[in-house]
């Protein structure tokens, strides 16, 4: 069985990701399917993405693209920019 979207992500708080059970990526039993089609289309769907991207990143994640963004561009990437 898979773990939910959250867990799986590490969030403290877990997402029901029906969409993998019953929506689109599983059974297809789930009743709202005939309302909204696709998954994509739907409130649950939507608030856990909106939840996913709202989430902290971690700080490793954080340190590691501030010194990506640090480094200094290479002559030729600066030069084709202009």
């Amino acid at each position: 069985m898979q773990a939910s979207l959250a867990t799986a992500r590490g969030s403290e708080t877990a997402t029901d990701d029906c969409w993998n059970r019953i929506g689109v990526h599983g059974d297809n039993s789930c009743t709202e399917l005939r309302q909204h089609i696709h998954c994509r289309r739907c409130p649950v769907y939507a608030t856990a993405a909106t939840a996913l991207l709202d989430r902290d990143l971690p700080p490793e994640s954080i340190a590691a693209w501030t010194r990506h963004f640090a480094e200094p561009r290479a002559a030729a990437e600066a030069g084709a920019n202009r």
